[in-house]
């Protein structure tokens, strides 16, 4: 069973969010879903997730990876909008 503790939220402009749901932990592989939400007048345009491992890619919701070992690992998603706007998100997940 995983966990997540969410550490830092860097909001380039109050209107951009993330908003991360539950993570879906299986074994060594994780799925999470969520929402970005760009400043007003804005499109996302790429949403890039760095998942601890070495291993980093652009994925839209729902992003998912599969860990080769167990281990807590420092997982970053970073959004960005058409008006070059950024939001990051960083928090932990363990993988048993």
């Amino acid at each position: 069973m995983g966990n997540q503790i969410v550490l830092l939220t860097v909001y380039l402009d109050p209107d951009s969010k993330i908003i991360l749901n539950t993570l879906e932990i299986s074994g060594k592989s994780v799925a999470i879903n969520g929402l970005a939400t760009p400043c007003s007048g804005a499109t996302i345009t790429r949403i890039n997730w760095t998942w601890g491992d070495g291993n980093s890619g652009d994925q839209w919701f729902k992003a998912s990876h599969t860990y080769s070992t167990s281990g807590t690992y420092l997982v970053d998603v970073h959004v960005t909008d058409s008006t070059g706007a950024f939001v990051d998100k960083y928090y932990y997940v363990a993988i048993q």
